[in-house]
């Protein structure tokens, strides 16, 4: 088998699936699910139940817009019975859709979408017969299972698809070559995209164990028996069966007459289920695009003064009046876009540094980036308003657009921005209320102007029967005036956190943005590669900011009950994703039958694994032996780190903590470690303990409390 894939690094691979908040739909659900709202037949509430994209997009609605809905009993048919039709309409035309003209990928994504509606439909019969209670986590389960290799197959399509291809189906087999090639499995990306998206954790763990689910671990884990529907189902679920499944039909009380009635209702629901996914619906791309022209046409003419209310409102929420032009025109371009549903967008200014630069924000369906352009000698923003520019700006920044239209925004008068789109232009008397706005905040920002300026003349400007209320950003409490040597270092860190994200991220952002453009029309590999580390090296700054920020102010801890085992492979997947293909040396001793804690699961296993890149690190080779034990009483579960590395002297144990230091070379260690690791453990009622001789190695103990 060819090395397809061995130059996708893990690490980007798991960033690059854990910063997704939605997924690509299959064209045939988008142009179904319009026709069954315009229909109002039961088909939408299908596209729910089977295509995992929909399913997610109606979920995150209900969370943005406040619908009560429960994971505990989750019916999408009642669902989007409260949701006005105008807001469905919303929510499936900004899902972007996969290409519909690579027949190849459309079939690849209907064969997932239709084993995620059938398992999570087997799922939820399994239960009903076995445990009735747990009806609706599995069906979740089931449906979302393949979160993690959809999620795959958006990113790294190619790949994904010739990895399936040579697993021939088998599933034991595709885990294998995922995490030879890729350096993860989509069954522990599934629970950590699904963790990230605030899925309920049996859901989330029982996506990621089943597939490797065996009796032990069911018999063990409390929420072995979600697990062991999953499983069920997936095999339930599949043409053939060449699993034993006697364990599982045992373990939850299933005949062989209730196997046979599920595998005939599995496979009447595939029959229900491959006629949403007709070929007809995935290739009438033209008809999908005249579905989308009417029905923006007709939400375009819902123009109201709450629309304008919403914009001005959440352009408010988001921007500070002492904020640069970059945010002004990141936050522009992002709410005009979703208010709009605009797919391609650009929103720009004249840099105030530099005349001969232009400030730009660009949206390109689901990437978004700002951009700095060298404008035309002699340039103003005045000239925008030419018939070539349009084409120009897009040209520059990498857009195709068969149609582009440009929108001036003015104060005064005077063009101080502008807005080029693709795609339907906004109602007229609607756009010029947002245009006098942003014009009013963009005249304010390039001034640097005082908080309450722009309060009241964004206020003037609304000029509407209910006004828009302002939130106003709560000041970062100062430091207190004390000697900077009494100063606690956390109040330290966390003024000089805030201060380095808010400086740095903005232009840091556009050096890695601007690299990247390079990179893509670079034909020589020697300014690839210098361009490849100011790219590398940008990251490098980000996570060091991040670093810094989560050790001055650790996010709140989401306080759950949650199994020791769960918590140290979620590290392990840490550590493995980032030593990537190095041999490492880790030892687990008595982990697997340790009684339950409550703590969050995502901050101790990252305090964990920080825990653990310290003592390989602390081997000249940088790969162990690193030894993890367990151990429990009454009140308590240890845990004990244990390497035979370089060791640690008394003066450095004392300041092992402190951000940024570290007794290795510059640029072995950034010495932030420890001290995150310190911050999330004592965020969740964790104590740490440290004993470390030089030569000798160091040993760390932490005590997590027990489940009551």
């Amino acid at each position: 088998m060819t090395a397809f894939a061995t130059n996708i690094s893990a690490q980007r691979v798991r960033l690059s699936v854990c910063k997704l908040d939605s997924l690509f739909a299959h064209p045939a659900s988008i142009t179904g699910c319009l026709e069954s709202i315009n229909n109002a037949d039961e088909n939408l509430r299908l596209y729910c139940e089977s295509d995992p994209a929909i399913a997610l997009a109606i979920i995150n609605l209900c969370r943005q817009q406040e619908i009560p809905f429960d994971f505990a009993n989750l019916n999408f048919a009642s669902i989007v019975r409260q949701i006005p039709k105008s807001q469905l309409v919303k929510t499936i035309l900004a899902i972007d859709i996969h290409d519909s003209a690579n027949e190849q990928k459309l079939n690849f994504i209907m064969n997932l979408n239709l084993r995620s509606g059938i398992r999570a439909y087997t799922a939820r019969l399994i239960a009903e017969k076995s445990s009735p209670n747990l009806t609706s986590q599995a069906f979740v389960a089931g449906l979302f299972a393949d979160i993690g290799l959809l999620a795959l197959a958006q990113l790294f399509s190619k790949s994904i698809e010739m990895l399936f291809e040579e697993a021939k189906g088998q599933r034991s087999s595709l885990l294998e070559l995922e995490n030879q090639h890729l350096g993860n499995t989509d069954n522990a990306l599934s629970n950590q995209l699904l963790t990230k998206l605030q899925f309920p954790a049996a859901i989330a763990e029982a996506v990621w164990l089943a597939p490797k689910a065996t009796n032990d671990l069911i018999a063990k884990l409390p929420n072995g028996k979600l697990i062991a529907i999953v499983r069920l189902a997936e095999i339930l679920s599949s043409p053939t069966i060449t699993d034993d499944i006697s364990y599982f039909a045992k373990h939850l009380f299933l005949t062989d007459s209730d196997i046979s009635q599920i595998r005939q209702k599995a496979a009447d629901r595939h029959t229900q289920i491959g006629k949403l996914f007709s070929p007809e619906k995935a290739n009438r791309h033209a008809y999908l695009e005249a579905i989308k022209n009417i029905y923006l046409k007709q939400l375009s003419a819902e123009t109201g003064e709450d629309n304008f209310t919403q914009f001005a409102q959440k352009f408010i929420d988001v921007f500070l009046p002492n904020s640069p032009l970059s945010e002004a025109t990141e936050a522009a371009a992002k709410i005009f876009a979703e208010s709009f549903l605009v797919q391609k967008l650009c929103v720009f200014t004249a840099d105030t540094a530099n005349a001969d630069l232009i400030l730009s924000y660009v949206i390109d369906g689901s990437s978004a980036r700002s951009v700095l352009i060298n404008s035309p000698d002699g340039f103003s923003i005045a000239d925008a308003e030419k018939d070539d520019f349009a084409g120009w700006l897009f040209e520059q920044i990498g857009i195709e657009s068969e149609k582009s239209y440009y929108i001036p925004i003015k104060n005064a008068c005077q063009t101080v921005a502008g807005i080029i789109l693709d795609g339907p232009m906004p109602d007229k008397k609607l756009l010029d209320k947002i245009t006098s706005l942003l014009g009013v905040v963009f005249a304010l920002a390039g001034e640097n102007a005082h908080q309450k300026q722009i309060t009241q003349i964004t206020l003037d400007t609304a000029a509407v029967s209910q006004p828009v209320q302002i939130a106003k950003p709560q000041p970062i409490a100062p430091v207190p005036a004390v000697p900077a040597e009494k100063q606690d270092i956390t109040q330290i860190a966390a003024e000089l956190a805030a201060g380095a994200a808010h400086e740095l991220n903005n232009p840091l952002a556009v050096i890695s943005g601007r690299a990247q453009m390079l990179i893509a029309g670079e034909s020589d590999e020697t300014r690839q590669q210098i361009l490849s580390q100011i790219v590398e090296k940008t990251k490098d700054i980000e996570e060091i900011i991040s670093q810094l920020m989560c050790y001055a102010r650790p996010p709140v801890a989401q306080i759950r009950t949650v199994s020791p085992f769960i918590v140290i492979n979620n590290c392990l997947e840490k550590v493995n994703a980032r030593y990537l293909s190095e041999p490492i040396d880790i030892h687990i001793e008595n982990i697997e039958n340790l009684g339950d804690i409550e703590v969050d699961a995502e901050q101790v296993a990252e305090s964990l694994a920080q825990l653990i890149y310290n003592a390989l690190e602390s081997y000249e080779s940088g790969n162990g032996p690193v030894q993890i034990t367990g151990e429990e009483n009454a009140q308590s579960v240890e845990i004990t780190i244990r390497d035979y590395g370089y060791g640690m002297s008394e003066e450095t144990l004392v300041k092992a903590a402190e951000p940024f230091f570290s007794d290795k070379p510059a640029g072995r260690q950034r010495g932030m470690g420890l001290s995150i690791a310190a911050g999330l453990l004592k965020n969740n009622n964790c104590t740490i303990k440290i004993e470390s001789q030089p030569d000798a190695g160091t040993t760390i103990r932490l005590t997590l409390p027990r489940a009551s």
